[in-house]
């Protein structure tokens, strides 16, 4: 084959290059931009293609590299910025690992970004590890008066703040991410939320604050009219007792949401202090509490209670936090109604394991779909903390991986005690109710036949089952045929492990 040939068929062959200018910067805009300013080198076709890449994603690495890298690195960054066309940026993603190295250009570059209203700006801006550098990078004040930004996402450190500059800032931002990498200073985080963000509808705050000095105290004033959707879930552990046996600092830690358009509230790992000034359309709220169990410090017992009360009109609430069903805790805080509560999801540790069930049945009169899942493992019978990082990793929907083989099954109490007088719900309302996780234990068979006998107007029990062979199946199914049924048209659905 010849020379011309061999082009030929390269031309055919690249129908890439063939695409409309918009199609191929929409692609490219999916690259890192270092990888899509290369393309240039490809054709005179794709000579100025990456100009208008309305996305911009840069690295700067100080640990890949000497010092004249470093000045190449920054470099390509600059000439990023001053030769692509003169249109907007929609999204710009700067991610820095030694800040100390770039520590002046970084404000330069996040400058250049607002000056080309961007709409999205993600921040992940790093020290290098086991530096011993003092600096603090403060974010340019450009960032809180920008008119056109929408979405921030920023990582927070000892090293890197962001203080607003007057009580009115952020005048368009309706998403909020903020990632806290210990040790933050408590001060200049709670100086983050003194601003009042006018037009926020989401706000996701996790991660890890470390250790509180001394009598220092976190206060998180959160002024949103408009947030819709509220995620508090970082931790606020030492570095060296990540077990935290003392409850960490949360003690500590207080959050004052006036937030009166609320609808979504995510709490996870944190029991700080909670108040939700004015809200009325709360809808679903989600408390993964993990690390708190039955017979450890009142205190926080107490604030739990507390902040049930604050949720007290939620209408889709998840729980797990075995410290409710303490029976001594349950004596002396005891849980609020919650009338307008129609859907609970209600997840057992082995601590604690049926106590909370009477509870919460009780406290919900209008209650009409019941998840239900038992064995979750603790860290009181030996589990790992499966989520000690930055408290991102969501638990595992494969129900035997919480259980520990740390300890002997034998050695934990599973007791059913059923309620004296039986829930309102079961005998009025409740329709569907959700076995997940059912091993086929005494106690378990005692709690769906509890359930089964008073629901007068139960239509669906579904029973996920796991760790059983086919005769094991059998021989439940024929025990839950003998099971007497407060409801006549209540029907029951297996759901059977792979087998």
């Amino acid at each position: 084959m010849d020379s011309n040939s061999k082009l030929f068929k390269a031309w055919i062959e690249d129908r890439i290059s063939g695409l409309p200018d918009a199609i191929v910067v929409h692609i490219l805009s999916f690259l890192e931009t270092r990888y899509a300013v290369q393309t240039c080198l490809l054709s005179h076709r794709w000579n100025n293609v990456w100009t208008y890449v309305p996305n911009l994603e840069v690295h700067v690495n100080s640990l890949k590299c000497g010092v004249d890298q470093h000045v190449r690195e920054s470099g390509l960054v600059d000439r990023v910025l001053l030769f692509r066309n003169l249109s907007n940026i929609h999204k710009f993603h700067l991610a820095c690992l030694g800040i100390e190295d770039y520590f002046y250009r970084i404000d330069a570059w996040i400058c250049t970004a607002i000056r080309r209203n961007v709409v999205e700006l993600e921040l992940d801006l790093w020290t290098t590890p086991s530096n011993s550098y003092t600096g603090l990078l403060k974010l340019p004040r450009s960032i809180f008066i920008c008119k056109t930004l929408v979405v921030l996402k920023l990582v927070l450190t000892d090293h890197v703040i962001a203080i607003p500059p007057d009580s009115s800032c952020f005048p368009s931002l309706k998403y909020l991410d903020v990632q806290l990498c210990h040790p933050v200073a408590a001060k200049s985080l709670a100086k983050l939320f003194s601003c009042r963000y006018s037009a926020l509808e989401e706000l996701i705050i996790h991660g890890n604050i470390g250790r509180l000095r001394g009598d220092e105290v976190l206060n998180l004033n959160i002024s949103a009219p408009r947030l819709k959707r509220l995620q508090i879930r970082f931790c606020a552990v030492p570095e060296d007792d990540p077990y935290a046996t003392d409850g960490g600092y949360e003690y500590k830690i207080f959050v004052n949401a006036n937030a009166p358009n609320l609808e979504e509230f995510n709490v996870k790992y944190l029991l700080a202090s909670y108040t939700l000034n004015s809200v009325k359309s709360l809808s679903k709220v989600e408390l993964k509490l993990k690390g708190l169990h039955a017979g450890e410090n009142l205190y926080f017992a107490d604030r739990i209670h507390k902040l049930f009360a604050e949720i007290v009109n939620v209408k889709c609430l998840s729980v797990l936090a075995s410290i409710v069903g303490d029976p001594d805790i349950a004596y002396q805080y005891p849980m609020p109604t919650f009338n307008n509560l129609n859907q609970l999801e209600l997840r057992l540790q082995t601590c604690c394991s049926w106590q909370s069930l009477p509870i919460f049945l009780n406290a919900s009169p209008n209650l009409e779909y019941l998840v239900l899942e038992n064995n979750i493992n603790c860290r009181a019978h030996g589990a790992d903390i499966d989520d000690a990082d930055d408290g991102d990793v969501d638990d595992s929907d494969d129900y035997d991986s919480h259980i520990s083989d740390n300890y002997d099954e034998d050695d934990l109490v599973h007791e059913w005690s059923p309620p004296r007088v039986v829930p309102i719900c079961l005998l009025s309302c409740l329709k569907t109710i959700y076995l997940r996780g059912f091993r086929g234990r005494s106690d378990e068979i005692e709690v769906a036949g509890y359930l089964l006998k008073h629901g007068k107007v139960l239509n669906k029990v579904t029973i996920h089952t796991s760790n059983f062979c086919e005769e094991s199946v059998m021989e439940l199914w024929q025990t839950f045929s003998r099971l007497p049924r407060g409801s006549k048209t209540c029907e029951i659905e297996w759901i059977l492990p792979k087998l």
